[in-house]
Order: structure tokens, then sequence, then C-alpha cells
């Protein structure tokens, strides 16, 4: 399996829990969760080949 379809996946699991933060350890925290989905939705932005690409890929 490719990264780009665990970035799908896992963001796709992480969008039930928008509205929470993510869980961390003791006082050690990792933020909101929306901003974990805003750099997964920006990597898949950049790294995803455009629906076109893809197009003539299966072309």
């Amino acid at each position: 399996m490719g990264h780009l379809q665990v970035l799908r996946r896992a963001r796709d699991e992480l969008a039930a829990a928008e509205a929470e933060s993510a869980a961390g350890s003791g006082p050690i925290s990792f933020g909101p969760v929306t901003r974990h989905l805003q750099a997964a939705d920006e990597a898949l932005a950049t790294h995803a080949p455009s629906s076109a690409a893809a197009a003539r890929r299966r072309a």
C-alpha cells in the first residue's frame, strides 16, 4: 500500500474526531485534530496526482 493511500485512510479515520484534541502522554498534547486534518489535506493536495493526470495514466 502506498503512502498516499495510508494518508487518505488515516485522514478518513481522523475526520470523525475533528472537534476533539489529539491525546498525548502526561503534559504533552498533540493539539486539535483539525490541525492534523489540515496537514493531511495539504499533503494530499500537494502529492496526489491531479485527476487529469490520473485519467491519462488509466487511458
